[in-house]
This record gives structure tokens, sequence and C-alpha cells, in this order.
């Protein structure tokens, strides 16, 4: 009996230690230190050991079996754990760290939360708000406040160990020192070289001039040339285009009368032939009349060769030459060659069947459509996935409205009925249809007094 009051007493204190340990955050510092005096002057292993001989006094057959099979344990090995104890046991650490995980990861949310909050107040998540702006602003004023200061003390010590000349020859404002040469001897050849570059100078103006004048002149005589950009032209405004030489009416009359006695009727140009050659033997390309631009520079650069007052200065025509030679092989060097069209093939599908259309790329197109094949042929798997790859990369399906257009198209182009190329070109066919609506005219006229006599021979 004495065990058991000693077993409740010493649980009892147990329970009233804990609770006033839980309780110790709400504790004032006196009462702190109370607890903790008690805490230090408690005698732990007295209450060890009267839980425990209260535990045996209470429940003698629990732990009369459980001393017994401990016993056996140790003596027999250890007891054999099976498969499904084993999976179970494996399960609940799972499961434990799990809520470890959980616990951690939740730590570690709240604290992503504070720097978020840390960072947005800051510099805002998705702009800079005031606060980030004044900091920016701040950061940015202290790192220009560092860089002034560091190049005022880089100018100070260059500008304290600099050693100036004495005398700069080059500079004409720059007085110069008396010195030991002789005066009359050091001004006549600053005289001289004044009177050079006054020469020099008055001899540019003019040419320069005179030079403005002929290039004035002689673009009143440029012919202007057609963009071939594509993206410019796209730009322009909506005109017709004009052909740029247009053919006269001599050469017409010229390529129809080497026609206009053919032996045999088959051997008689079509009036879509004949204008075709015309404008063939017409639209060659004409040299122009222009030169080089001239400027103030290029003459200078030619002058500068003859800086030496000794040296007499050319003629004007032959500084002429000279500096429309430079400008000329400066200009031949840029000189672009007219690009050719290029006539690739498409595949398409329409009403289950592949057509195989032709376009004409336009000037600057062709760099455009080599690099789409390249990607095209990049983009391809091969080996295994042929087939896949013959799924994705199908022919473009033409609906019914495209296709009415592609063959209008065609059709037009075999016609020629439509030449854009020239408003003015469709004389020829003007005029053959003028000709062709009067006999028709006439002999609707005929038809109709032929008409009129059989009803009065009816009669």
């Amino acid at each position: 009996m004495e065990g058991v009051e000693m077993a409740k007493r010493g649980e009892e204190s147990g329970e009233l230690a804990m609770q006033q340990w839980e309780d110790f955050d709400n504790y004032s510092k006196e009462e702190k230190l109370e607890v903790l005096q008690k805490w230090a002057n408690m005698d732990v292993p007295a209450i060890a050991v009267a839980t425990v001989k209260g535990a045996v006094v209470r429940h003698p057959v629990l732990v009369s079996f459980w001393a017994v099979g401990l016993l056996i344990a140790s003596l027999a090995g250890g007891l054999p754990v099976n498969t499904s104890q084993e999976e179970a046991y494996h399960i609940l650490l799972q499961q434990a760290e799990v809520i470890d995980s959980r616990e951690l990861g939740q730590q570690a949310e709240v604290e992503l939360q504070k720097a978020e909050a840390v960072y947005h107040a800051s510099s805002g998540l998705f702009s800079c708000d005031d606060t980030c702006q004044k900091a920016f602003d701040k950061e940015s004023n202290r790192g220009y406040q560092d860089a002034k200061a560091t190049t005022a003390n880089w100018a100070m010590v260059t500008l304290g160990s600099a050693v100036f000349p004495d005398s700069d020859p080059e500079d004409e404002d720059f007085i110069l020192e008396e010195t030991e040469e002789p005066a009359a001897r050091s001004q006549a050849a600053r005289g001289a070289d004044k009177a050079a570059r006054r020469k020099r100078q008055k001899a540019a103006e003019e040419l320069w001039e005179e030079m403005q004048k002929e290039e004035l002149q002689s673009a009143k005589s440029w012919v202007k040339r057609p963009c071939f950009d594509p993206l410019f032209r796209s730009l322009q405004q909506r005109v017709p285009p004009v052909q740029r030489f247009a053919p006269k009416k001599v050469d017409v009359a010229a390529s129809v009368a080497s026609y206009g006695q053919c032996a045999e009727e088959g051997q008689c140009k079509s009036a879509k032939e004949m204008k075709q050659r015309v404008r063939a033997e017409v639209a060659a390309p004409r040299p122009s009349a222009s030169a080089g631009s001239v400027s103030k520079a290029s003459i200078w650069a030619q002058l500068a060769k003859y800086s030496f007052a000794t040296e007499p200065l050319p003629s004007a025509k032959e500084m002429k030459q000279m500096v429309r030679g430079s400008n000329t092989s400066g200009t031949k060097k840029l000189a672009l060659k007219l690009p050719s069209s290029t006539v690739v093939q498409e595949s398409v599908r329409f009403a289950g069947e592949t057509l195989l259309l032709q376009r004409r790329l336009q000037p600057g197109e062709q760099q455009r459509y080599l690099q789409t094949q390249k990607r095209k042929q990049a983009a391809r798997l091969g080996g295994s996935l042929r087939a896949l790859d013959q799924l994705l990369s199908k022919d473009k399906e033409l609906n019914t409205m495209e296709k009415s257009g592609l063959d209008w198209k065609q059709h037009k182009e075999e016609a020629g009925l439509e030449l854009p190329k020239d408003e003015r070109g469709s004389a020829l066919e003007r005029s053959a249809f003028l000709s062709r609506a009067a006999a028709r005219a006439q002999h609707a006229a005929r038809a109709q007094l032929r008409a009129a006599a059989r009803k009065r021979a009816a009669k």
C-alpha cells in the first residue's frame, strides 16, 4: 500500500509539474524563476522509480506477461516478423515521413510568404511601385555620385600630371612666344602658309559651286529607276504602274510592218506575241547620264594633296576629272544588278487530287523561300517516323474560291486578257475589237435588209 500511495503522489507531482511547464509562457519573471527552482530541486530518479512501482502494483498481470515476453525474445534470438507486418511497418514509416514533410512544407510556405511580402514591399511582384521606384532612384543616384567622384579624382590627377607644349603650329589662334629664331623668317613663313591656305580655300569654293551647277543641269536628264523592293512597292500608292520606257508608235509600226505581209496565214503573229516582242525590244535598260554626287569633302581631299605652298594647284578641269573619277569609282562598286525572278512549283490538293502550281517569286523573296524550305527539311523526322512525317506534312487544301481564282489567273495568262505591266498595252486588242464590232454591225445590217426584201417579195 505504501508503494501505491508513493506512486500516486509521484504521478500527481509529475502532472502538476507538467501543467506548470505548459503554462510557463504565461508566468511573470518571478514565477518563472520559482518554477525553474522547483524543477531543479525535483528528485527525478525517485519519481521514475515510484511510477514504475505504481504501474506494477496496478497491473501485475500485464507487467508479468511483458517481462516474460522480453525474456523469451532475448533468449530465443527475437520473434519472427512476417511480410504483412513488415509492410504495415513501412507504411507507418512512410505516413510519418509524409506528416513530417508536410510540416516542413508548411513552414517553408510560411517563410516564402514572408519573403514575398518583403519583396513586394520593396519592388512589387509584377511592376515597380512607388517604394520600389524610390529605392531604385536612390541606388541610381548613389551610383552616379560614386562615378562622378571617381571621374573628378581622375581628372584632377590627369590635369596635375599633364605637360602642355610650348607651341602649337597647327592652331591659328595659338599665340607663339618669342623665340631665338629670327622674326623676319617666321613671319615670312607664316605669311606664305596663310596665302597658300586662302588660295586653296578659294579654289575649292569656286570649284564646288561650278560642279554643283553642272550636277543640277545633269540631274534634269536623269532617269528614275523603279524600286525592286517588294515591301517598298507595297507601301506605295495604289496606282496602276506605268511602263518606264513606253513603246513609241514608230517601233510598234515597224514591228507590225515586219509581219504585215504573210505568205501563209499560220505565219502571222498574234497581237499578244507582237506586244511581247515590242516590249522586249524597247524596254532594254538605257544608260543614265548621271554622275556621282560631289561634296566639299571630296574636293578638299583632292586639294589636301597640294598642301605645300611651292606646289602649283591643278586647273579646274583637271580637278573636276579627279573628283568625279574618285566618286564614280566608289559608285561602281555599289552598283546593283537587276534581280531576276524565279519560278517555283508548289503542290496543293483539291477535290482529292494533287495539283502542281507554278508561282513566280518577287525580287528579294528567293532568300525567304530558301530559308522556309530549309526549315521544313530540318523539321522532317525520317527513319521509323517517316509515316508520321508524311501525315504531318500534307499538302495545302484549296477551297472552291481559291481554285476558281487560280483558274481565272491561268486563263488570263494564256489568253493575254490583261497585261498589268503596261496600262496602254491593249491598244492593238482594242483596235481589233473595234474592227470585229464594225464587221458584225455591217453583217447585222445586211441581214436586216435581206429580211425586209424577203418580206416584200412574199407580199
